[in-house]
């Protein structure tokens, strides 16, 4: 019973993190050829959703291009949704240190 359920979670797992991963590829396929625009800053912060929690520092530098961007458009609200995920990102990463 018990290698029934440690083989049903496993999988579980294993699909989870597979259909995250494909997730990520995908956005990161339209992102290439994305314009300039705030549909490129949306898209680099649902990127960065896949990203926070384990591999932080990618998520950073997905912010850090978002922030960019969207201060070179003058869209505010997106600035601030950036700045927004860099502190979160930032105190998520040294509260797990």
């Amino acid at each position: 019973m018990n290698k029934v359920l440690l083989l049903f979670l496993a999988s579980v797992v294993l699909a989870t993190t597979s259909a995250a991963q494909q997730g990520a590829d995908s956005l990161r396929n339209i992102l290439r050829t994305a314009r300039e625009d705030t549909n490129k800053v949306d898209l680099l912060l649902e990127l960065l959703n896949y990203y926070y929690n384990t591999e932080p520092y990618e998520a950073l530098k997905l912010a850090d291009q978002a922030l960019d961007l969207s201060v070179t458009l003058k869209d505010t609200a997106r600035q601030i949704s950036a700045e927004e995920m860099i502190a979160y990102v930032n105190g998520h990463t040294l509260a797990n240190k």
